[in-house]
C-alpha cells in the first residue's frame, strides 16, 4: 500500500474507472493500481455463518459458543478489502440477542478478524457476501431450478 496526503493506492488486478495510475514496481515493470479518497468508505457486508465462520459443525444456537475454525483466508481478505478503504460490516441472525451479539466480537477477535460493525440488519452497501444468495441475472424465468438446485458452497460433494 502507498499513502499520499490525499490518496491511499492499493494494487489491483481489475480496470477501475476512477483514479487509476501506474506505479513502476522493483523490477521495472509497471503495476496497475487504484485510489480512493480516505474521506468516503463504502460499505461491504459479510454474513457470518459460512463466509467468515466455517460453520463445519453447523447451527450450535445464537448464543452458544462458536466452534469451528474461520474460513481459510476470509482474514487476509477482510484485511485486504478494509485496506482497501471499505468499511466491513458483519451480519447475522446470532445479533438478535445481545449474547448472540458478543459472542461474534468474542470470536472475531479471538481469530484476529476486525471488522466495522457488527450487527442483525443489513445495511445499505456496494454488495453482500453470502453463502446462502443467488445472484439476480435478469432471468426470473430460471430462479425456481435455482432455487431448487441450491447449496451452500460448504455442501457441494468434494470429489
Amino acid at each position: 500500500m502507498v499513502i499520499h496526503s490525499d490518496k491511499i493506492f492499493l494494487p489491483s488486478s481489475y480496470e477501475v474507472t476512477h483514479a487509476e495510475t501506474e506505479v513502476v514496481g522493483k523490477d521495472g515493470a509497471a503495476v496497475k493500481w487504484w485510489a480512493r479518497s480516505p474521506g468516503f468508505r463504502p460499505t461491504v457486508v459479510f454474513d457470518f455463518d459460512g463466509v467468515i465462520h466455517s460453520y463445519t459443525s453447523g447451527w450450535q444456537g445464537s448464543d452458544s459458543a462458536i466452534p469451528d475454525p474461520p474460513v481459510s483466508g476470509i482474514k487476509e481478505a477482510i484485511d485486504h478489502i478494509r485496506a482497501a478503504g471499505y468499511r466491513v460490516v458483519v451480519v447475522s441472525t446470532r445479533c438478535r440477542s445481545v449474547e448472540g451479539q458478543y459472542a461474534i466480537a468474542r470470536w472475531l477477535r479471538e481469530n484476529g478478524i476486525e471488522v466495522d460493525n457488527i450487527t442483525s440488519e443489513k445495511p445499505p452497501a456496494v454488495c453482500y457476501v453470502d453463502d446462502r444468495a443467488i445472484t439476480f441475472d435478469g432471468h426470473p424465468e430460471t430462479l425456481l431450478e435455482r432455487i431448487v438446485n441450491f447449496q451452500p458452497w460448504y455442501q457441494f460433494k468434494k470429489e
